[in-house]
């Protein structure tokens, strides 16, 4: 594994850990853009591995384009990454709904466990 690869998966690591811990605390807001942060910098090692180019921030164009390179993406990981922009988006400031309101526990553990999929994906790719 190349060494920015490594670098992207250390940083995967942390952001886990850190949505993790807000979670614990019940700081869901935190929990939601950690875990985004997580999965995005875990799909970034596969682009960085490869010595490939990433031009968005969004986990299901990502996953989109991991399908351009020929790796594709299980159903549930391409809905994870819809469900971790989706949440991510809606913490948005100008969201219409304030973000106090828009993350509760269920949708803290809906991004953990779609951090999981991606991750368990960017494994078996960076292992072939």
């Amino acid at each position: 594994m190349r060494p920015k690869a490594q670098r992207w998966i250390s940083i995967s690591n942390r952001e886990e850990s850190m949505a993790r811990t807000l979670s614990r605390a019940g700081l869901f807001e935190g929990t939601v853009l950690h875990a985004h942060r997580a999965a995005l910098a875990a799909l970034r090692a596969v682009f960085a591995d490869h010595g490939w180019a990433l031009p968005s921030d969004r986990c299901e164009d990502v996953c989109a384009l991991l399908r351009a390179h020929d790796i594709t993406p299980p159903r549930n990981v391409a809905k994870a990454a819809q469900t971790l922009d989706a949440h991510q988006l809606r913490l948005d400031p100008d969201a219409p709904e304030a973000p106090s309101a828009a993350c509760t526990d269920e949708i803290a553990v809906a991004c953990l466990d779609a951090v999981t999929r991606i991750r368990n994906l960017v494994n078996t790719v960076l292992t072939r």
